[in-house]
């Protein structure tokens, strides 16, 4: 532009505007009168013209929460902060998620990021943020035994859990935890239906199905 043509901001606290280049900087939320001077000439008198600039907040996505970590087969509900996005996996082969509620469900181990996307909106950029999320495979438990399982009171049947490397191992008898039944071997001498449950220190875990030990009274 020639030098004597200049542009300025009726509100430089909203927006500011370089004299000769036009080039706006937004400095905070609010509406101002951005004008164009073209300077007289001779007889000629200066033109003016004005337009209104918006400067509005940029789009934020907000901070979600949800589950850091997650067991193959279970569900956890992710939230944002910000209302009117869309969720996403990174991987739908890992974990997928409900676009509107922020479900996910578990599929197969491995990492993936859960994301929560505002869309983009007149001159504001789309606003993304993620989480990521660990998924474990959960252990499979089984019980065998050796011997029967009717027996007279005073003998017993051996119960082996599922060989399952860096698990842990609970004895349950009638839906109910035995007191210091924490190996993979147990010893049943009492009527009642024995599970066991096999867990990672991750919470992953297992339920075997109910195994029934009947024992007869010695009369």
């Amino acid at each position: 532009f020639p030098s004597h043509d200049t542009w300025a901001s009726s509100n430089p606290t909203v927006c500011t505007v370089q004299p000769t280049s036009g080039i706006l900087s937004a400095v905070a939320l609010g509406i101002a009168s951005i004008t164009y001077t073209l300077g007289g000439s001779g007889t000629c008198s200066s033109a003016v013209s004005s337009i209104n600039v918006s400067v509005v907040g940029s789009l934020s996505a907000g901070t979600i929460s949800g589950a850091s970590s997650l067991c193959v087969s279970r569900t956890a509900l992710f939230t944002s902060t910000a209302a009117g996005g869309v969720w996403s996996s990174s991987d739908n082969t890992r974990a997928r998620v409900n676009a509107v509620s922020g479900l996910v469900t578990a599929l197969s181990a491995g990492v993936v990021q859960i994301r929560y996307s505002i869309p983009s909106s007149g001159n504001c950029s789309a606003s993304v943020v993620a989480s990521q999320l660990s998924v474990f495979s959960a252990p499979v438990a089984t019980v065998q035994y050796g011997g029967s399982l009717n027996f007279c009171a005073g003998d017993s049947v051996i119960l082996t859990g599922s060989l399952v490397a860096g698990a842990f191992y609970r004895w349950l008898r009638d839906n109910d935890s035995i007191p210091g039944a924490n190996s993979r071997i147990f010893i049943a001498r009492q009527t009642g239906a024995y599970r066991c449950r096999v867990f990672f220190q991750n919470g992953c875990s297992d339920t075997s199905a109910p195994l029934q030990v009947n024992v007869t009274p010695v009369i």
